[in-house]
């Protein structure tokens, strides 16, 4: 009877779980990651150049609280996709937050500008060596403008299109911007600050790019190059960071997105709990970067005031309220490495491939506001959900060196535990 419980006990830890909300604990790395200082353009026909011109580094160190994330950051987002609001809060002197960037389609841009890696046309610039830079991007996120916000944005992101979110102050000589930038050069959100996103990831008829992202990235990663030479590093290999929000991911099921976190430090997500893919209805996603807790939250909300200002107490219910499920971001459990990256992440890589078919856009459950108000949020103030059960074996296998949620994959997670499950039989 023993036996049988505890083979019970483990076919019930081989489940994945739909969640709402995810909480990163102790994000915060001691160490150090190669940021760029250097990368050459190269003259055409070849990139003919020696690789410390070409993709050149220094070694940055980092000691602090959500570090590297604390570093300015920025926001992609991949096809197809609507997203109906944007803001930005980051806390001011009293405790309580305020709107620093925000974007409806009823009104123009506010300390945001809408970006793309299409440099070399109307802006930007492109290199032999470098590819393209940062670029303008057009209102229907396909092309570039010469000028920042030119065009009035739609909702719909088409399939396999991405578009990045800057604030409006460009990288100058009085207004530095950390690290090597070329082409169009703006600074992102750094310190604590929390990134509000209402959206939806319609069905696309395009099989090929029918893989919608939402992913938060160190703002040097776009200022240098996404897909070339830039400080993120891949997985537990990882640099200066990346924080996957909501991903869905090919190899798995279409209906479900991935949470994962990668720096210096190791990696770490969701594994097999994964958050459903919200096809018709609108979602709002609130995403919290707290350098007093040293966490970073995920949560989708029912409601949201969009208002300008977040009181002391509602910003701490975000920060430190009621999870579905947290996990701490431990030691690096991956071998480190100290070079830049020059590899395109499979499913972050960018496709030419050319939509056969327009996606419809879909509405949200309820209409736009022409000014940012909304029914007030009704998330509790309780405590932080301590660690489960399902939580000790994933954790267990990350400190021994198995990648149980690098991928996402719940059949990964699921052939760990299913081999714990067996050793564990064959004792008894």
């Amino acid at each position: 009877m023993r036996s049988i419980s505890l083979l019970a006990f483990f076919f019930a830890l081989c489940e994945s779980a739909a969640i709402d909300s995810f909480r990163y604990t102790g994000v915060g790395a001691s160490g150090s990651y190669q940021m760029i200082t250097r990368a050459d353009p190269g003259v055409w026909p070849n990139c003919n150049i020696p690789q410390d011109q070409k993709c050149g580094t220094t070694l940055s160190s980092v000691n602090a609280p959500l570090a590297p994330f604390d570093d300015e950051q920025s926001v992609v987002f991949r096809g197809p996709m609507n997203i109906y609001r944007l803001a930005v809060y980051q806390p001011q002197t009293g405790g309580a937050w305020t709107s620093v960037s925000y974007w409806d389609p009823n009104v123009s841009p506010q300390n945001l500008v809408f970006l793309n890696n299409m440099g070399g046309g109307a802006s930007g610039t492109w290199s032999i060596c470098q590819g393209a830079s940062q670029s303008y991007s057009s209102g229907n996120y396909s092309t570039t403008t010469s000028k920042p916000n030119a065009e009035p944005f739609k909702t719909f992101i088409p399939p396999g299109k991405e578009v990045n979110i800057m604030t409006s102050t460009q990288c100058s000589t009085n207004q530095p911007c950390a690290g090597f930038s070329r082409g169009t050069a703006y600074h992102g959100w750094g310190g604590s600050k929390m990134f509000a996103i209402q959206y939806n990831m319609p069905q696309s008829t395009d099989s090929n790019n029918n893989i919608p992202a939402i992913w938060a990235l160190n703002a040097q990663v776009l200022r240098s190059a996404q897909y070339g030479c830039n400080c993120r590093g891949m997985g537990g290999s990882g640099g200066c960071g990346e924080l996957d929000l909501v991903e869905v991911i090919i190899s798995q099921d279409l209906s479900q997105a991935y949470s994962e976190i990668y720096s210096m430090k190791g990696a770490t997500g969701t594994g097999a709990d994964y958050f459903a893919r919200p096809y018709t209805t609108s979602r709002t996603l609130l995403v919290t970067f707290d350098a007093g807790t040293d966490t970073i939250t995920l949560q989708h909300v029912a409601s949201f005031d969009w208002s300008n200002s977040i009181s002391a107490p509602q910003m701490s219910s975000y920060a430190t309220g009621k999870v579905d499920r947290s996990v701490p971001f431990g030691t690096s459990y991956f071998t480190t490495s100290s070079s830049p990256t020059s590899n395109i992440p499979t499913s972050k890589s960018p496709t030419s491939n050319v939509p056969t078919s327009t996606v419809p856009t879909k509405s949200p459950t309820s209409s736009i506001p022409t000014s940012k108000s909304s029914t007030a949020n009704t998330m509790s103030t309780t405590n932080v959900q301590q660690t489960s059960s399902t939580d000790v074996v994933p954790t267990m296998l990350q400190e021994t060196g198995k990648n149980t949620s690098s991928t996402g994959s719940s059949a990964t997670l699921s052939s760990s535990l299913f081999l714990i499950m067996f050793l564990a039989y064959l004792m008894m």
